[in-house]
């Protein structure tokens, strides 16, 4: 069991590093915005989220269209 004070005092530091998580996040957003040849920009943050897009039908119907 914790006092009022140390609890309070948990929280407000809880606070603080989501604050912080969130602005890192939000960085990381801006600075992982690729643009492909199809015209569609998106958020990268993994290889993941590249071979997503990739294999869309979107961009697929687009690379077959431009040969």
């Amino acid at each position: 069991m914790y006092c009022d004070m140390c609890k309070i005092k948990y929280y407000c530091e809880e606070e603080k590093y989501k604050e912080r998580a969130i602005q890192e996040y939000n960085m990381r957003k801006l600075h992982n915005i690729i643009k492909c040849e199809c015209g569609i920009e998106y958020v990268c943050f993994r290889d993941f989220h590249m071979l997503r897009h990739l294999n869309s039908k979107k961009h697929k119907k687009f690379i077959s269209a431009k040969k």
